[in-house]
């Protein structure tokens, strides 16, 4: 039987797991790195990659404060 969330934790274990900690921290940093010298947010970086990049087909915005919608248009 399916259990409700449990293809969550596999997929955080390819980024959270303890011996991935120190690679994605340095991913994490390079992110921060390149948005501030372009000057946005990481979450503005990361939307206006993900729109941008061929393989996507929709990008599907999620917020639960009105002030990350005005963020994520910015990004686009």
């Amino acid at each position: 039987m399916y259990k409700i969330g449990a293809h969550l934790a596999k997929r955080a274990d390819l980024y959270f797991a303890e011996d991935k900690k120190e690679a994605v921290s340095k991913v994490l940093k390079a992110i921060e790195a390149i948005a501030k010298d372009v000057g946005v947010t990481q979450t503005q970086l990361a939307l206006a990659w993900s729109i941008a990049t061929s393989d996507t087909s929709t990008a599907i915005l999620g917020f639960s404060r009105t002030s990350q919608i005005d963020e994520n248009m910015k990004a686009i």
